[in-house]
C-alpha cells in the first residue's frame, strides 16, 4: 500500500467595511436622549467606535454598543461619527451632524426657521444652512452690515454660502422661513 497526505487550507476574504447609522432624529431638545444604531456592513468581530463630539461628557462621549444612547451636555451641533474597523480592512466611517437646542418656553412653537441646522461652525471655506421650508439667508457683520454672498442651493433643502473671501471674525447669519419668522445664528469665520 501506498502513502496518503492530504493538506487542508482555508483562505479568508474580508469584504471592506461600511459604515452607516440612523438617529431617532437629527435635532432634538438640550435634555433629550438621542438614540443611534449602526446599520453598518462588517465582518462579524469587526469594532465599532462611536464618537459623539461632546468631551464634556467625559467616557460617555464614545461608545462600542451597536445601539448606543446619548445625552449631550449642552446646546451646539454635534458630528456624531462612527467607525467600523475591519479585521484586515482599514476602517470606513459615517459622520452626522446632531443639532441640540435650547427648549422653548411652554406654548412657544418651534418655527422652521430656528430648526434650521448651520454647520460647520466655525468655519473656512463654505457654511451649510438644513432647513425646511426656508426662502432667505443673510449673512451680516458685527455692526449689523448685510455681506452680499451668493447662497446656493445644493439639495431642496440645503443651501452653500461661500465664506472664505470673508475677514476672519464673527458674522451673524439670518435665516428667515415661509412664515416670516426669522431666526439668527452666530457664525465665526477663521482664516
Amino acid at each position: 500500500t501506498g502513502c496518503q497526505n492530504s493538506a487542508n487550507s482555508s483562505i479568508f476574504i474580508e469584504m471592506p467595511p461600511v459604515a452607516s447609522f440612523t438617529a431617532d432624529s437629527i435635532q432634538g431638545p438640550w435634555g433629550h436622549l438621542f438614540s443611534f444604531a449602526s446599520t453598518s456592513v462588517h465582518y462579524p468581530g469587526s469594532s465599532l467606535l462611536w464618537n459623539f463630539d461632546d468631551p464634556a461628557s467625559g467616557a460617555n462621549n464614545q461608545s462600542t454598543f451597536i445601539s448606543p444612547t446619548h445625552y449631550f451636555t449642552d446646546t451646539g451641533l454635534y458630528a456624531v461619527k462612527l467607525t467600523v474597523g475591519g479585521v484586515v480592512c482599514a476602517p470606513d466611517t459615517e459622520v452626522k451632524v446632531i443639532k441640540v437646542y435650547r427648549p422653548n418656553n411652554v406654548g412657544i412653537k418651534q418655527t422652521p426657521a430656528a430648526k434650521a441646522l448651520v454647520y460647520p461652525n466655525p468655519a473656512t471655506d463654505f457654511i451649510t444652512v438644513e432647513g425646511e421650508e426656508l426662502t432667505r439667508i443673510r449673512l451680516l457683520d458685527i455692526q449689523g452690515r448685510y455681506i452680499p454672498l451668493a447662497v446656493t442651493q445644493t439639495t431642496g433643502n440645503q443651501y452653500s454660502l461661500q465664506v472664505k473671501t470673508l475677514a476672519a471674525g464673527v458674522y451673524f447669519m439670518e435665516i428667515t422661513d415661509a412664515y416670516n419668522n426669522i431666526a439668527q445664528v452666530k457664525i465665526t469665520v477663521q482664516p
